[in-house]
């Protein structure tokens, strides 16, 4: 198998359908899609996924995101949209691949990714006003830190800790899939994923 928390059974070219645009459903190039020698340097079509199904007609920006790997944070963004086309609640039963397995499969509560990831709540991360030695009532924290970025605030005061007056040093860049994640895995030596249950040895595409 693939070293790949997508695909755990046999890897093959069909597989790269329910991703790539560039790929039929059999296997074989898309050349609609596919730039490859021909075209070097175009973007990358991914799939956003629909209703438990993976879409058949292109559209950029519903059905299709062109990412190109520029570095940028607007081209990183478009991955995240791309991923949580099938992390979301609507394909939390979804099996894209055919081995049973599905999105929220390893989710710790249940719960899909982006559900947790467009969580726009706050709260505040010391639960007291007035008490010695505990976290104040100063720091709002959201609960998507990653999705919520800009209002998931930060500091440390270095004479009062958390007590005391905390100047915010968040920014307002949120964090992507992309920054963490990557797609197919690697066999590099080492750890590159955090479980071991689903690829084996801590490696795969996490």
């Amino acid at each position: 198998g693939g070293s790949s928390h997508h695909v755990q059974g046999e890897l093959t070219d069909a597989k790269c359908y329910q991703c790539h645009w560039e790929a039929n459903s059999n296997g074989t190039i898309n050349p609609a899609y596919h730039g490859g020698a021909a075209a070097p340097g175009s973007p990358v079509d991914l799939v956003v996924y629909g209703a438990a199904a993976r879409p058949t007609t292109f559209t950029a920006g519903a059905t299709a995101v062109q990412y190109t790997a520029n570095g940028t944070r607007g081209e990183i963004e478009k991955v995240t949209s791309h991923c949580l086309g099938c992390h979301s609640d609507q394909n939390n039963s979804a099996t894209p691949f055919g081995d049973g397995k599905t999105p929220k499969q390893y989710a710790w509560d249940g719960t899909s990714v982006a559900a947790r990831y467009a969580q726009t709540g706050k709260t505040t991360w010391g639960k007291y006003s007035t008490v010695t030695n505990a976290a104040q009532k100063r720091i709002a924290k959201s609960l998507s830190a990653h999705g919520n970025a800009a209002a998931n605030q930060r500091g440390w005061n270095t004479t009062t800790g958390v007590d005391g007056a905390i100047t915010n040093t968040s920014g307002g860049t949120g964090v992507q899939c992309y920054d963490c994640h990557n797609s197919h895995g690697s066999s590099v030596a080492g750890i590159t994923s955090r479980y071991s249950s689903a690829t084996g040895n801590k490696r795969g595409g996490l």
